[in-house]
């Protein structure tokens, strides 16, 4: 509570605050510094008491938003940096040669056995499904922190403390190598894969007062793959509470009702709220060429179209209702928790998540012959739809379970 009141107070006293913009991570650091100093002073813990003002912090809007989480995206590789090498500093490759073997049978076992049964008796109780499950616990990568925390008994003198050092290290160089190499191939292999997110060259403006905690100013510069491209101010599908103030394009600066189409390199000011961002980020950011191999599907309805519409292209014993949307049907299947990615069955197709604005799924994709895609892991899809729940309450991916199979159960 002490730790939240003092995060709270430093929240207020960096938007009261005038300083250079480079002085902010400095105050910044020096504030965590002094938190994690008074709470084990106090004999409380240094780390959850920055890990909690972390927490408050990242949940309100305060000046220099940007440029504090430049600077501690620069620290934490730093420090990355630094860990590992003196890391590095302490490892004798021939040292290691003769512990290899027991040091393989210990990777195994946590990445075959150990990790495994864990991960399943956590998330079970949630109710994730056997795939999610598998893929959870196959990129549990180990990294540093296991190293790190095995130093502690070459420093502490420990009897055997560099056999224990040995081993971590060499499992951990295992892990980042078989796992870290092969989670794109498990991803597919789970069908989990998804797009990456799109990335949008965003530029934060702070306003002072009242107006900065209710709406922020965001440049951006349009990228030649993205949805605005070719498209006239008015037409982009921008959030109602967000509008373009000003085009800018080889240095001449247009209202928005001025402007022409928007073109590759134009640069804009737009004035939103903060939670309009993301969706602004995808308007504007770089699109994947993932897109392009029809991972979501071969092709893609609005959310709101009618189910009737197309059900008898797909599904013809499917029962329809009128008013029941495609978003509707997905986000039924999914518990009305879908994500980007999610797919069910219908009929001979299958419906996947193609795109959401919040907790509202905008676009379905449609895999037309998604057998014939899937034909090299059927045994796989066999074995999951033998250990799938019949009754689930929160879906976070996907199933391939028609509407006439759901009935029937």
């Amino acid at each position: 509570m002490n730790a939240a009141l003092d995060a709270q107070k430093f929240d207020a006293l960096v938007n009261r605050l005038e300083a250079t913009s480079g002085l902010y991570p400095i105050l910044a650091l020096a504030g965590c510094t002094a938190l994690f100093g008074a709470a084990q002073t106090a004999g409380a813990s240094g780390f959850l008491a920055v890990y909690l003002a972390g927490l408050i912090l990242g949940g309100h809007r305060h000046r220099a938003t940007q440029v504090i989480n430049q600077a501690f995206d620069a620290f934490a590789w730093l420090s990355q940096i630094v860990l590992f090498l003196m890391l590095g500093l302490l490892v004798t490759p021939s040292a290691l040669v003769p512990i290899l073997a027991p040091s393989f049978v210990i990777a195994a076992a946590l990445m075959l056995v150990a990790r495994p049964v864990a991960v399943a008796l956590c998330l079970l109780p949630f109710r994730y499904i056997v795939p999610e499950i598998a893929f959870i616990s196959w990129v549990g990568l180990r990294g540093a922190v296991p190293i790190f925390l095995a130093i502690i008994p070459v420093l502490a003198g420990l009897p055997d403390a560099t056999i224990f050092f040995g081993v971590a290290f060499i499992v951990v160089l295992i892990s980042l190598i078989l796992q870290g190499w092969t989670v794109a191939a498990a991803a597919r292999m789970f069908d989990l894969d998804v797009p990456p997110l799109q990335q949008a060259s965003r530029l934060d403006i702070d306003l002072p007062g009242r107006l900065g905690d209710e709406n922020t100013v965001a440049g951006y510069r349009v990228e030649a793959r993205c949805l605005a491209v070719s498209k006239a101010v008015e037409a982009l599908p921008l959030p109602l509470t967000a509008s373009v103030l000003v085009v800018i394009r080889d240095g001449i600066a247009r209202s928005a009702a001025s402007a022409p189409p928007l073109a590759p390199g134009d640069y804009l000011l737009a004035l939103a709220r903060p939670g309009d961002l993301a969706q602004l980020d995808r308007v504007f950011g770089q699109r994947s060429r993932v897109d392009d191999r029809g991972l979501l599907g071969e092709f893609a309805f609005d959310g709101t179209t009618a189910l009737a519409a197309i059900a008898h292209l797909y599904d013809p014993t499917a029962a329809t209702d009128g008013a029941v949307t495609l978003a509707e049907l997905v986000a039924r299947r999914f518990g009305g928790t879908p994500a980007v990615g999610d797919r069910t069955r219908f009929g001979a197709v299958e419906l996947i998540v193609r795109d959401m604005q919040g907790d509202e799924i905008t676009q379905v994709g449609v895999e037309l012959d998604p057998a014939s895609k899937q034909a090299w892991r059927s045994w796989f899809q066999l074995l999951l739809q033998r250990l799938r729940w019949n009754n689930r309450g929160r879906w976070t991916l996907r199933h391939s379970v028609s509407e006439t199979e759901r009935r029937q159960e």
